[in-house]
């Protein structure tokens, strides 16, 4: 049986299914948080100018706008393993999608919701993203088009035939390449989208009766044309194994994941006492995989120079915690004590930490400060699944997020549509309607 038929039937099974109770709630947490960062993201100038170029295209193009914004906010979820942020793609178009198509009900949004993380994610892993990222393949860009094809169709409702021909189309839209990251207005939020988009022109190509080739992932197809090894064997998952969403990580911060486990273990030290005034040094180790990645400092109107840089980060931490909520970053704080210590951070490579990965993004911080020693190892950084944010603190997480740019009713508004959605046909339709609404304020 082709990889593409047989995974369209496990997805087909799966959305027959209903979601045990601990499923959903953790699903549910992933959903909440998403919409915060399509909000956060939202309010960027670089979201309002796509979604300017895409408006009055009609469902496929509202989708790439809303995928653009989540993904540009940088606070999107992430699985590790793989090294895709499969929930800036997935959530927004299960929503975006489920409310064109009139789809209200939570079970059927729901499944829509676990195919799309799941296909993503097997993509992803088959093709080794978590390694093919630092070779200049943008794993997320490369397998937008499968997890939205693989949303769509589910909230179509296409058997398992046409359901393997919206991934085949959406794999021929493959690209993954994007140059160099992190330039002044660069149009990499832009292509993720409209690689959504294509994911979303898939399905609906396939529901339409159009064919694609079944045996793409049978043979060399991805070697020869896009020059990846792809490893069927993530395409299969044990039957009764957990759903890949207890696997993804959430981020605390606007900061590359690369960041995270570096800046919770400089705030460890800081809650031990240290004053940041007082340092004399900060070393940095993590895997030399991503050290070189995280170690500059920060251009003006290059967001992501700040979300990647750790001086910066771990000096917003010790000085304006703030700064690690904006998402806009339309302007950098570099006051003289953020500069100092920016001096101050160095990065080096640890290959022991390298042991870690892929699960686990570590970091080790060590803090000399007026003859005082200080170190912390963190190996899972809050968020990851063995450190998973709780209700609570997600929901702080979307409240730190969306206060800049909300009223205190509005963010309440949000979190309890979204909190509820996938429980209750009410809520779930009502948030629909203000997902599509979002570029109308």
């Amino acid at each position: 049986m082709p990889v593409l038929t047989d995974l369209a039937g496990q997805l087909a099974n799966a959305a027959g299914t209903p979601l045990p109770d601990a499923d959903r709630e953790v699903l549910s947490l992933h959903l909440l948080d998403t919409v915060g960062a399509t909000l956060a993201g939202a309010a960027t100038p670089d979201a309002q100018s796509a979604f300017r170029l895409l408006s009055g295209g009609g469902s496929v193009d509202h989708a790439a706008a809303n995928c653009t914004a989540t993904r540009l906010s940088e606070i999107d979820d992430i699985h590790l393993p793989s090294g895709c942020t499969p929930g800036s793609i997935i959530v927004p178009t299960a929503l975006t999608m489920s409310a064109y198509l009139k789809v209200h009900d939570p079970d059927r949004v729901s499944a829509a919701l676990v195919a799309g993380y799941e296909a993503m994610t097997r993509l992803a892993a088959a093709i080794d993203g978590q390694n093919i990222v630092y070779k200049g393949v943008w794993t997320t860009y490369l397998t937008a088009p499968f997890g939205a094809a693989a949303v769509t169709a589910a909230l179509l409702g296409l058997d398992d035939e046409r359901t393997a021909h919206a991934l085949s189309i959406a794999l021929t839209s493959l690209a993954g390449r994007i140059g160099r990251p992190g330039n002044v207005r660069t149009a990499r939020w832009l292509m993720v989208g409209q690689a959504a988009r294509a994911g979303c022109f898939a399905a609906l190509a396939a529901a339409d009766g159009f064919r694609g080739d079944l045996a793409l992932l049978d043979g060399d197809w991805m070697a020869a044309a896009h020059g990846l090894q792809c490893d069927p064997q993530h395409f299969s998952k044990a039957p009764g194994s957990r759903m890949v969403v207890h696997d993804i990580s959430m981020k605390p911060y606007c900061s590359a994941k690369q960041v995270v486990a570096a800046i919770a273990g400089f705030e460890e030290i800081l809650g031990r006492g240290v004053r940041p005034d007082g340092i004399d040094e900060v070393i940095v180790s993590v895997p030399g995989r991503y050290a070189k990645m995280i170690d500059h400092g920060v251009v003006e109107g290059n967001r992501l120079s700040s979300a990647t840089s750790a001086p910066y980060q771990l000096s917003l931490a010790a000085y304006h915690k703030p700064g690690l909520f904006d998402v806009a970053r339309s302007s950098y704080v570099l006051t003289e004590d953020i500069t100092a210590l920016m001096e101050k951070v160095h990065v080096e490579a640890d290959e022991e930490l390298g042991a870690h990965l892929p699960d686990r993004w570590p970091a080790r911080v060590r803090v000399e400060a007026g003859g005082r020693s200080e170190a912390a190892t963190i190996i899972e950084a809050p968020g990851d699944p063995g450190r998973r944010f709780t209700a609570g603190e997600t929901s702080a997480k979307f409240t730190n997020f969306t206060s800049p740019v909300l009223d205190t009713a509005e963010v309440d508004d949000w979190k309890s549509l979204s909190a509820g959605a996938l429980g209750n046909a009410g809520a779930l339709k009502r948030l629909q309607e203000k997902y599509l609404s979002i570029w109308e304020a």
